[in-house]
């Protein structure tokens, strides 16, 4: 049996056999329209949950985000001392980086290494206008095409391109994660 072209998309080309066998078209083409479906559902409805009881919990949902999320841009949300910075710990961790990650409270950006290349670890806590932002370097930062997470990002969130949001709750001693 030989195949011929039947059309072409930009992701995918659909064949069919030339005896025109169509159960074997008609499987084909549900497995594309579940594949497109899906990239839209996972575009506009991704959002993931997680409950939170030990640093290996937070360890799994880090694989998890960093597994199924689409850009590397994420901003983490959260009351103080919910865990944002163990989260990003974590992430960077699922990235391979060999660097020790730490809190930028006061430097405000810091830098790692990785295989997938820098990542940057914002703490926007303490910039109190955009302007202050812009004065150091933001924009450069987040055009980078790098891994960024940024905590308290409030500020940012208009100067951002399409990106993911962590939130991080702390309650009675359990924290509750959502991706989006």
């Amino acid at each position: 049996m030989k195949f011929s072209k039947f059309t072409q998309t930009p992701e995918k080309t659909f064949y069919v056999l030339q005896k025109k066998d169509e159960k074997i078209f008609f499987a084909y083409f549900c497995i594309q329209i579940t594949y497109y479906y899906s990239k839209f559902f996972l575009k506009y409805f991704s959002f993931m949950e997680f409950t939170i009881y030990s640093l290996r919990d937070l360890e799994k949902a880090a694989q998890k985000i960093i597994l199924n999320s689409k850009y590397k841009i994420f901003t983490l949300t959260g009351n103080l001392g919910a865990g944002k910075t163990t989260l990003v710990r974590y992430l960077c961790k699922t990235l391979n980086s060999p660097d020790e990650i730490t809190s930028p409270t006061f430097s405000l950006i810091n830098e790692y290494d990785s295989p997938a290349g820098k990542i940057y670890h914002f703490d926007l806590y303490r910039i109190n206008s955009i302007e202050e932002l812009f004065n150091v370097g933001f924009t450069e930062y987040i055009d980078s095409g790098n891994y960024c997470f940024i905590e308290w990002a409030e500020i940012s969130e208009n100067e951002l391109p399409e990106h993911h949001k962590i939130s991080l709750i702390l309650k009675d001693q359990i924290r509750h994660l959502t991706f989006n």
